[in-house]
C-alpha cells in the first residue's frame, strides 16, 4: 500500500474518531446530579475560583426595558398621497366640465341661395381666393365684384352691440376676436376666406357681386373660444352686393354659455362638504373663477383655476410630506384651512383672497391619515434597542458562596455552578471518553484492514463508512437525550437508537460482514454515550436482525420484507432488554406499560429509519459511485434507458449482450463471485456500439459489410472506439464504475487479430505497428470482470461456429477450452484473482450454460432440415462444410467480420 493513500485512510479514522467523540460530547449528561433553575440548592456550591458570568435575568429585565422605550415607528402610505392628488384633480376636473351648460347655440337658421349647376360654372383654382388675414382681391375678368368687411367680437356686456368704451353704468368692454376665419360664399359658390386682425376686423375683396353672398364664422377654426354662444343672431348672413360700394355687414358677437354659478355649485355640493357653511362659499369661488377663465382663456389671457388648483395640491402635499397620522388628521385640516398661503393670481385683491381662503379649504378637505404603524422597522428598532444592551455580569470571588443549601437556584447560579464544573464531567472524563472513542475506532479499522481489504483499499469505501459511523453517533446521542426531553420517554428514549436503519444501509451498501461490523460499533457508542447495558444490547440485536434479510434481497420488493422483519426483531429485543433491565418489578402494571412503550418506540424508530435509510442508499450510491445489489437490480431491468438504447440502435448487440450475461451470471455464481455485477457488466459491455451499430456483424443482417470497403486500421479505428463511445454513454446514463469496468477490460488489450492480420497481409509485417491493432482497455482486475471477458468470447465464438455446423456438447466443450485456454494464454486474466479451481468451475458452467441455450428441438412437419445435422435441426441457409476451428475467431464478437470472409474465402 502506498504511503500516502495509507496515511489517507487513517487520517479519515483519525477524524472519524473525532466527530464521533464530538457527538458523544456534545449535549452528554453533565453528571449524577440533576439539578435546574428554580430546584432547591441541595447543598452550599462555593466558587473554586474567581469567575465572572452575566446575569441573564438581570440583562433580559434591561434589554425589555429598552425595547419598551422604542416608540412606535410610522411608514408613509405613497398610495395615500397619490389618491388625494388625484381626488383634487378630479374636484377641479369637474368645475371645469360644469361651467358649460349644454351645446351652445352657434349659428341660426337662413335661406341660402342657390348655387348653380356645378356644371355650368366655371372652376375657380386657389389662386383665385382669398386666404390670408389681409384684404387681398380675387379678381374674374367681367365679373362684377364687390368689398365686404365686417367684425367678430366677445360681447363682454351682453347687450348685442360692440363697445369699446367703459361707462359707469358698464365698466366691462367688448372684446375683439382676433385671428378667426370668416368664410364668404358667393352665388356661383366660389368660397373666400379672410381672418380677423387685431381690432376684430375683417376685409375680403374682389367678391362676386352676381347675386346673394353669404357671411359666416368659421366655427371649427381652432381659434374659436370654447364655450361662446351667439349673442348677435347673424351667423350666417345673407346680403345682396353693391358693385359701385364696399358692403359691410353687421357685427357678429358671442358671449360665454355658461351655467349659472349657483346652479354650479348645486351640481357639486352633493359630492364635496368642503366648507361648514351651507352656503359653501369655496365652491361658489372656485365656479366664479371657472366661469371667469372662460373670459380669459377667450381674450388670450392666462386662466387661474389650473393655478388655484396647484397651489391646493402644493398645500396638500406639504402637509402629508411629514406624515399626518390617524389621530392628528383633525388637528391637520384646521391648520392647513387656517393659515394664510400666498398665491401669485391675476386678479384683483378681493377675488384672489377668496381664492387663495378656498385653496386652503380644498387642500384641508381632502386631506387624510398616510402615516401608519409599521411593525417590521418597529421591532427592528426594538431589536436594535435590547442588542445595544450591554450584558449585566455577576462575579463570584474565589471561595464566595454562590448559593446556600435550600435556596431556589438563580439561572446565574446555575450558569456558575455548571461553568465552574460542579456538576459536570471533568477533563479528565473527557479524555477518557476520547481515548475509548479512539480504541473502537482503531479496533474496526484494523479489522477492515485485515478480513475486508477490498473495503479497505478504497478511500470511497473508508469515508463512506467513516460518515455512516458519525451520523450514527449523533443518531444514538438523540435518542438518548429523548428521555431527559420527554419524561413520557425516560426509558424508551433510549430504544429508539436507529442501530437497524445503519444496518440495513451498510448490508446494501457493504455487505453482510461489514452490516455485523457496523451492529458492534452500534453497541459500543450506545455503550459510550448511556452506560447502560439494556441499551447496548438492544443496539446490537437491532443491528443484527435485518442483515440476513437484506443480505439476500434479489427484488425491490424484498427490501420491505426486510424492513418490517427488522421493525419485529427490534420491537422484541427492546421488550426483552426493557423487562430485564429497566422494569421495577414492584409494580406489574408500571413494568408492563414501560416494556410496551419500549417496544413500540423501537419498532417504531426502525420502521421509519429504515425505510428512510433505504431513499438515503441511493444517495450514497451516487455520491460515492457504489455499486450495490438495489443498484444492479436496477440496472438489469430491461426498461432502463442505457439497455433501452442498446436495444433500439443495435438489436444484435442487445441479444448478444442479454446471453453474455447469462452466461457471466451462471459462472459467476458457480465460484461464488458476484452474479448480479456479472449479468449487469455483461449489459452493458458494448454500449459503445450503439454509436457506430452497422459496423458490428451482429448488427449486419440483410446489408452489407463496411468493413469490405474499409482498410484495416480503419477498421481498427471503429471497432476501438466502441470502447471509448460506452464509457461516455455509461458516465452520462450514471452507471457505476464497478459496472462500467465490463466495458473497458471486456476486450483486455489483446490483439484485433483478422484485421492485424489483413494489415499484415497487404502492407508487411515490419510496416504494421501492432499496438493499432490493440483494443482500447485493460485486463480485468476482477473475478466478475474476467468472466465477462470470456462470456464474451464464448458467445461470439460459439455463435460464429454453430452457424456452420450442428452443436454437440462434445464440440460445446472444445470451444470453451480452446476459447478460455487463449484468454489464459494471451495473459488476459493475469491481473484478475481467479484461481485454477475457480476456472474449472467457471468453464463447467459455461459448458452447461450453452448445452442448454443449444438443446435438441422437435422438428415441426414441412420443415426444411439437413440430413447433416442433428435430427429435426433446421437447415436454414446451413453451411456445406464444417469449418476448421482454425479459421474461427474466437478473440470476440467484435472480431466476427474475419469470420464471415474466412469461411466465405474457403467455400470459393
Amino acid at each position: 500500500m502506498k504511503p500516502v493513500n495509507f496515511a489517507a485512510r487513517w487520517g479519515i479514522i483519525a477524524a472519524t474518531t473525532a466527530l464521533v467523540w464530538a457527538s458523544l460530547a456534545l449535549g452528554a449528561e453533565p453528571g449524577a446530579m440533576d439539578l435546574a433553575v428554580g430546584d432547591v440548592a441541595p447543598d452550599r456550591y462555593v466558587a473554586e475560583e474567581e469567575i465572572t458570568l452575566p446575569d441573564t435575568d438581570a440583562t433580559n429585565a434591561a434589554k425589555d426595558a429598552a425595547a419598551a422605550a422604542v416608540e412606535t415607528r410610522y411608514k408613509e402610505d405613497t398610495n395615500v398621497t397619490a389618491q388625494i392628488e388625484e381626488n383634487i384633480v378630479k374636484l377641479f376636473t369637474q368645475i371645469k366640465a360644469n361651467v358649460v351648460a349644454t351645446d351652445p347655440p352657434l349659428t341660426i337658421e337662413v335661406d341660402r341661395p342657390i348655387v348653380a349647376d356645378p356644371e355650368t360654372i366655371p372652376t375657380t383654382s386657389v389662386a383665385e381666393t382669398t386666404d390670408t388675414t389681409q384684404a387681398n382681391t380675387t379678381t374674374t375678368s367681367a365679373v362684377p365684384t364687390t368689398t365686404v368687411s365686417g367684425l367678430l367680437f366677445l360681447d363682454r356686456t351682453g347687450d348685442g352691440f360692440y363697445s369699446d368704451i367703459p361707462t359707469e353704468t358698464s365698466p366691462e368692454t367688448d372684446v375683439p376676436l382676433i385671428d378667426v376665419d370668416m368664410i364668404l360664399t358667393d352665388s356661383a359658390g366660389v368660397i373666400t376666406r379672410v381672418r380677423t386682425d387685431a381690432s376684430g376686423m375683417w376685409t375680403a375683396t374682389g367678391i362676386s357681386a352676381e347675386g346673394p353672398i353669404v357671411v359666416e364664422v368659421d366655427l371649427r377654426d381652432p381659434q374659436f373660444p370654447k364655450a361662446f354662444a351667439l349673442s348677435t343672431e347673424n351667423n350666417p348672413q345673407v346680403i345682396e352686393p353693391d358693385t359701385q360700394a364696399e358692403v359691410e355687414v353687421a357685427a357678429i358677437g358671442f358671449t360665454p354659455f355658461t351655467q349659472p354659478i349657483s346652479q354650479q355649485v348645486d351640481l357639486l355640493a352633493g359630492d364635496y362638504l368642503i366648507d361648514t357653511d351651507p352656503s359653501q362659499p369655496s365652491l361658489a369661488t372656485l365656479v366664479g373663477v371657472a366661469t371667469d377663465d372662460v373670459w380669459r382663456t377667450a381674450a388670450g389671457q392666462a386662466p387661474q383655476l389650473p393655478v388655484i388648483q396647484d397651489a391646493a395640491r402644493q398645500r396638500a402635499l406639504s402637509a402629508l410630506r411629514d406624515g399626518i397620522k390617524s389621530g392628528e388628521l383633525n388637528e391637520v385640516r384646521q391648520q392647513v384651512a387656517s393659515e394664510r398661503m400666498f398665491i401669485p393670481l391675476e386678479m384683483d385683491q378681493e377675488p384672489a383672497l377668496a381664492a387663495q381662503d378656498a385653496a386652503r379649504a380644498v387642500a384641508g378637505y381632502f386631506l387624510e391619515a398616510n402615516s401608519f404603524p409599521d411593525e417590521t422597522t418597529t421591532e427592528a428598532a426594538r431589536i436594535a434597542a435590547t442588542e445595544s444592551v450591554l450584558p449585566v455580569n455577576v462575579t463570584y470571588k474565589q471561595g464566595a458562596t454562590i448559593v446556600e443549601d435550600g435556596q431556589v437556584i438563580s439561572q446565574v447560579q446555575y450558569d456558575a455552578i455548571v461553568k465552574l464544573n460542579l456538576l459536570g464531567r471533568t477533563p479528565t472524563q473527557y479524555l477518557a471518553l476520547l481515548v475509548a472513542t479512539a480504541v473502537v475506532m482503531a479496533v474496526l479499522a484494523f479489522y477492515i484492514s485485515r478480513f475486508r481489504p477490498g473495503v479497505w483499499a478504497s478511500l470511497r469505501r473508508v469515508t463512506l463508512l467513516g460518515l455512516l459511523v458519525v451520523m450514527l453517533a449523533l443518531a444514538i446521542r438523540a435518542s438518548a437525550a429523548l428521555g431527559s426531553v420527554m419524561d413520557v420517554l425516560e426509558v424508551a428514549g433510549g430504544y429508539a437508537v436507529p442501530a437497524a436503519a445503519f444496518g440495513v444501509m451498510v448490508a446494501i451498501l457493504f455487505d453482510a460482514r461489514m452490516a455485523v461490523l457496523m451492529a458492534v460499533a452500534a453497541a459500543a457508542i450506545t455503550a459510550l454515550a448511556t452506560g447502560d447495558p439494556g441499551y447496548t444490547i438492544y443496539a446490537l440485536l437491532s443491528g443484527f436482525v435485518p442483515v440476513p434479510f437484506v443480505a439476500s434481497i434479489s427484488r425491490r420488493a424484498d427490501f420491505g420484507s426486510a424492513v418490517l422483519a427488522g421493525a419485529v426483531g427490534s420491537a422484541a429485543a427492546a421488550a426483552a432488554m426493557a423487562f430485564f433491565f429497566h422494569t421495577p418489578l414492584v409494580d406489574e402494571s408500571l413494568a408492563l406499560q414501560t416494556v410496551g412503550l419500549s417496544a413500540l418506540v423501537a419498532g417504531t424508530v426502525t420502521m421509519v429509519t429504515a425505510l428512510a435509510a433505504g431513499m438515503a442508499v441511493s444517495f450514497f450510491e451516487l455520491t460515492f459511485d457504489i455499486t450495490t445489489s438495489l443498484r444492479l437490480l436496477d440496472l438489469t431491468n430491461r426498461n432502463h434507458p442505457g439497455l433501452q438504447l442498446l436495444q433500439d440502435r443495435a438489436w444484435g448487440t442487445f441479444n448478444h449482450s442479454l446471453m453474455v450475461g447469462t452466461l457471466a451470471d451462471k459462472a459467476a455464481a458457480s465460484i461464488g463471485a458476484n452474479n448480479l455485477l456479472a449479468r449487469a457488466a455483461a449489459y452493458y459491455h458494448d454500449l459503445g456500439k450503439t454509436q457506430n451499430a452497422t459496423h458490428f456483424i451482429e448488427n449486419q443482417f440483410g446489408i452489407s459489410n463496411p468493413h469490405d470497403e474499409m482498410s484495416p486500421a480503419e477498421s481498427a479505428a471503429v471497432i476501438r472506439q466502441h470502447v471509448s463511445d460506452g464509457v461516455a454513454l455509461a458516465r452520462e446514463y450514471r452507471i457505476p464504475t464497478e459496472v462500467a469496468d465490463g466495458i473497458l477490460s471486456h476486450h483486455g488489450d489483446g490483439i484485433m487479430r483478422f484485421f492485424y492480420q489483413k494489415a499484415k497481409d497487404l502492407y508487411g509485417e515490419s510496416a504494421v505497428n501492432v499496438d493499432h491493432y490493440r483494443h482500447a482497455g485493460h485486463k480485468p482486475r476482477t473475478k466478475e470482470m474476467a468472466i465477462l471477458m470470456m462470456a464474451d468470447a464464448l458467445e461470439g465464438a460459439t455463435r460464429a461456429v454453430f452457424s456452420m455446423e450442428a452443436p454437440t456438447p462434445a464440440r460445446i466443450v472444445e470451444v470453451v477450452e480452446r476459447v478460455v485456454g487463449e484468454k489464459v494464454n494471451d495473459g488476459q486474466l493475469s491481473e484478475s484473482d481467479l484461481t485454477l479451481g475457480e476456472l474449472t468451475q467457471v468453464k463447467k458452467a459455461f459448458v452447461e450454460a450453452l448445452v442448454g441455450h443449444y438443446h435438441q428441438r422437435i422438428p415441426y412437419p414441412n420443415f426444411p432440415t439437413d440430413p447433416g445435422l442433428p435430427h429435426g435441426s433446421p437447415a436454414l441457409d446451413a453451411p456445406t462444410h464444417s469449418p476448421d476451428p482454425d479459421e474461427v475467431s474466437v478473440d470476440s464478437e467484435d472480431d466476427a467480420p474475419d469470420v464471415i470472409p474466412m469461411r466465405r474465402q474457403k467455400e470459393r
